[in-house]
């Protein structure tokens, strides 16, 4: 592997981690909200009381 082929390698991972890591923060945030939303909605249907 010559110096090109491997500061090509190493610009490809590079992206592709970045990728992966805002798709991770993407469903990070996505499922958090979710069950935040869920366990409200939950908590209402069980407890339906007023303070």
């Amino acid at each position: 592997m010559n110096d090109v082929e491997k500061a090509l390698f190493e610009k490809n991972q590079k992206n592709q981690m970045l990728k992966s890591m805002y798709y991770n923060r993407y469903l990070l945030v996505r499922y958090v909200t979710a069950i935040f939303f869920f366990t409200r909605a939950l908590a209402k249907m069980l407890y339906p009381l007023k303070l």
